[in-house]
């Protein structure tokens, strides 16, 4: 999405036209000058009121009519059902449309965040301290051991996809923008009887999210995502990691000249993290291990998000402090694995699809 809160006037209210009183546009309403919110890839956002209540606002995203776009936007709105309400997952209020509908774009009617996003808040302060750092991982964390618990898995967990809940505080965020998330298929479960002639009904519950899909961002991929594997939750930890390395730095750990896809991709199939910049050099020991632990390249070496946030980076207590200068080993006293290196990746020709040496 653009930068935050960016002004826009295009003659028109955003809401577009509907004769229907029960429509979003006859409930809701939005300045003619809109205050745009953001944009991405299918979608513009705006801040709207509703016409009974103009003291609350949300935010309103409008989907473009261009193919894609209601599939994301019905796939965002399942999501959101799906995960209900959470302190740090952004709300869905209401939903309109249909891919029937060619006429009229999807619009969605969520919670507004005032801050703007993470990724303008990190451009704004440079870098994050260990301890602001540390609150908004936690939080991130928090969002993914609850969606992970339902079943779903983000696959686009970014910076520009963190959104500040206000504009008063640099670290309270919510996640956003789930129109590529995957949800786990339902399949039945059934209790164990308790005794011979009880019978328990069979409830449907959902597994673990996987995927073959190729989707995300490319600075935020876990290897297994480049290596074209089956994937699943722990692409998310990938992407968490990439986060924490750029809020503690102020970069991403895996970067290329002119935006070359063979090396960024190289990079960060070998995991190449480098800790030298200046930024690091006041960060504690635990901190780059934190890091180190969710970039593990093995997806099953990666802690959960449940495991993670009882790493010490977390606590922020000052008997875990460490000398920042100490050896790192490649396993840590705290039960994370930092590296797994079993695979280096090899390019056999451009065009064709990354594979591992045996």
């Amino acid at each position: 999405m653009g930068s935050a809160l960016e002004p826009q006037c295009t003659g028109h209210s955003a809401l577009g036209l509907d004769d229907d009183e029960t429509s979003i546009s006859a409930r809701y309403r939005t300045h003619l000058c809109s205050r745009r919110l953001g944009q991405g890839q299918f979608s513009k956002a705006y801040t709207c009121w509703h016409k009974n209540a103009p003291e609350t606002c949300f935010a309103m995203k409008v989907f473009s009519t261009e193919p894609g776009a209601c599939e994301h936007a019905l796939n965002e709105v399942e999501v959101l059902k799906l995960l209900g309400s959470h302190p740090r997952i952004i709300r869905l209020v209401e939903s309109e449309g249909s891919c029937e509908e060619q006429e009229l774009p999807m619009r969605v009617i969520l919670e507004l965040c005032e801050g703007g996003q993470l990724f303008d808040k990190l451009t704004e302060k440079g870098q994050y301290e260990e301890g602001e750092a540390a609150q908004v991982v936690q939080q991130l964390l928090e969002a993914l051991e609850f969606m992970h618990g339902q079943g779903v898995m983000h696959r686009d967990l970014k910076l520009e996809n963190v959104l500040l809940i206000s504009r008063e505080s640099d670290v309270d965020v919510k996640v956003c923008d789930f129109g590529i998330a995957k949800m786990s298929e339902l399949h039945p479960c059934a209790e164990a009887p308790t005794t011979l002639d009880s019978v328990k009904p069979i409830t449907m519950m959902r597994g673990v999210p996987r995927s073959t899909s190729f989707k995300g961002s490319h600075h935020y991929l876990a290897p297994e995502l480049i290596f074209q594997e089956e994937y699943g939750p722990e692409i998310d930890v990938w992407a968490l990691g990439v986060m924490t390395f750029g809020l503690l730095s102020g970069v991403l750990p895996f970067m290329s000249r002119d935006d070359d896809l063979r090396e960024l991709y190289r990079k960060i199939t070998r995991c190449e993290l480098s800790f030298d910049s200046e930024a690091w050099e006041d960060k504690r020991h635990i901190s780059r291990d934190f890091v180190r632990a969710l970039l593990a390249i093995e997806p099953q070496s990666r802690p959960s998000a449940s495991a993670a946030m009882k790493h010490p980076f977390l606590v922020q207590d000052e008997t875990c402090e460490l000398d920042i200068n100490e050896e790192e080993d490649d396993e840590d006293d705290f039960g994370f694995s930092c590296y797994a290196r079993s695979h280096s990746p090899i390019r056999i020709g451009f065009g064709e699809k990354w594979k591992k040496k045996k």
